[in-house]
């Protein structure tokens, strides 16, 4: 298996030079990928193996992502090539648990491949296969049916992506939690993503700096709930995978905040109610007319979870808890302005929830006895075996935390910027919630090219719905951190442990 993923990193550097003198051929065809192939691999034919794969595409109604083509062009080549030499795959591994649409996938695959080259595949090379369709991101599917019975056979992992959906949306204050878009966009990524994991096989995202610099706070959300799927799929989820979902998310929250949904409020007849109602959807398309109520419907009105309430009569400006908006039985253009004007403030307000500014309840996660000022740091690893020791100690984690919150660190890094790390180990360990915080006055190398000084531990066990509450409040303060400099420098100015803690428990008010 190494020596196949050394060999698609190989192709993917030849690829790079080869797209830098690209002439003849179309850059990006069909006919570019077959043309690369047979240079890199002693002139073996690649175009049967792309036509078979878009046969198998067009079976199963999806399309592979853009990205996940060619490298699955090249290792189904490959492996073909390696057939050919007797040089086929026979080694023997446990695979992760492959669903029956993925089964059925790589089946139909290999009876086209063997027909087209007209050989048989061996056994040891159709394992290696499964797992090449497993990994291989399928972007979206245009049969719908085809996608509800993939969803069918995968349905513990469907739901495990509802919960770490439903946790984001809880964390970030965000109603995304039915956005049907980011659950199927999350579902089809990490499907593929954790069997990349499971094999050691680390896609780097080219814009990862980039999306921890532009959604830093939507970034934190997605790194905590992320530690939901790490407990249950016994994977390290690296900040790569932590970037892609990151984007999802992001789409759903604009989906979500551009929503805005109303209540029409009107007792002068179905038709007066009809009119406003169409006359509201067709000049204001941003706004969703939820129902019309009449004002003996208060309760209804205050259980319906709109944003604010239309009537055509003066009802004090509350009605059920909801802001109302006076306007005229036939809408005037002044009337249009002032529920747009409203629209947008609720935006705005669904924006400012997202970063962290929301009123949550409070609760401590921060403790004196687990805050360290500590000068000329040079081991990144005994600093936090001391750390995790210290914790264990205290019961709030058990024994093992240690090793996993080390593991952590050796499968990817956990700097998040800013100077800040945010080591973490298995949800499993966590006895009690807490953040244990190291504060250095000299940074020292955390990844061997980013340099931090301050280590927040977590130890933070979002499975738990009774320590969501505990989550949301560290999003909440890391989300302020970054957003001003000034709030971190202050706490480490202070020098003083329980200080420090106090300070950062406030933060969460």
């Amino acid at each position: 298996m190494s020596i196949r993923l050394a060999m698609l990193e190989l192709f993917q550097i030849f690829k790079l030079k080869q797209d830098k003198s690209c002439v003849n051929v179309k850059f990006g065809s069909d006919a570019y990928v077959i043309n690369l192939i047979a240079k890199f691999l002693n002139g073996f034919q690649a175009d049967g193996v792309i036509r078979c794969v878009k046969e198998t595409e067009r079976e199963f109604g999806f399309n592979f992502e853009y990205h996940s083509r060619y490298p699955l062009f090249f290792l189904i080549s490959f492996s073909l090539y390696c057939c050919r030499l007797k040089r086929q795959y026979s080694a023997s591994f446990g695979n992760p648990e492959i669903s029956v649409f993925n089964r059925q996938v790589t089946n139909f695959l290999i009876t086209q491949l063997e027909k087209c080259y007209r050989m048989k595949i061996p056994d040891g090379e159709k394992n290696y296969l499964l797992l090449c369709l497993s990994a291989a991101h399928i972007e979206k599917f245009e049969d719908t049916e085809k996608y509800e019975f993939c969803k069918s056979t995968e349905i513990q992992f469907y739901n495990l992506v509802q919960q770490f959906v439903n946790l984001t949306a809880k964390i970030a204050n965000t109603d995304i939690s039915s956005d049907e878009i980011l659950l199927k966009d999350a579902f089809l990524y990490l499907r593929s993503a954790i069997v990349r994991m499971w094999c050691k096989v680390r896609v780097p995202n080219p814009f990862l700096e980039q999306i921890k610099r532009e959604y830093r706070n939507v970034f934190a959300v997605v790194w905590l709930s992320s530690t939901l799927l790490e407990s249950e799929l016994k994977v390290e989820i690296s900040e790569n995978e932590v970037a892609s979902l990151t984007i999802s998310v992001v789409s759903a929250i604009a989906r979500a905040v551009s929503k805005i949904k109303i209540y029409i409020i009107c007792n002068y007849g179905i038709g007066f109610s009809r009119l406003l109602r169409q006359q509201i959807e067709r000049q204001i398309p941003e706004v969703v007319v939820e129902g019309i109520a009449t004002v003996a419907e208060a309760q209804k009105i205050k259980n319906s979870g709109c944003d604010f309430v239309v009537a055509p009569e003066d009802l004090g400006g509350r009605f059920g808890g909801k802001e109302v908006i006076k306007v005229d039985n036939f809408l005037k253009t002044y009337d249009i302005k002032n529920i747009q004007k409203k629209a947008f403030q609720i935006r705005c307000q669904k924006g400012q929830d997202l970063v962290g500014t929301k009123e949550v309840e409070h609760a401590m996660i921060f403790d004196g006895k687990f805050v360290y000022f500590l000068d000329n740091i040079l081991d990144k690893t005994e600093l936090l075996k001391k750390m995790c020791s210290h914790l264990e100690k205290g019961g709030y984690v058990s024994e093992g935390f240690i090793q996993s919150v080390l593991y952590r660190e050796k499968s990817s890094s956990t700097e998040f910027g800013w100077g800040v790390a945010l080591p973490h180990g298995d949800v499993k360990y966590v006895i009690q919630p807490i953040i244990s915080v190291a504060v250095l006055k000299h940074p020292i190398k955390w990844d061997n090219v980013d340099e931090v000084d301050t280590i927040f531990l977590l130890a933070l066990d979002s499975n738990s719905a009774a320590n969501n509450l505990q989550v949301k409040n560290f999003y909440t303060i890391l989300s302020t951190m970054t957003d001003s400099s000034d709030v971190l420098e202050k706490g480490k100015e202070m020098l003083d442990e329980q200080k420090f803690a106090d300070y950062m428990n406030a933060l969460t008010k």
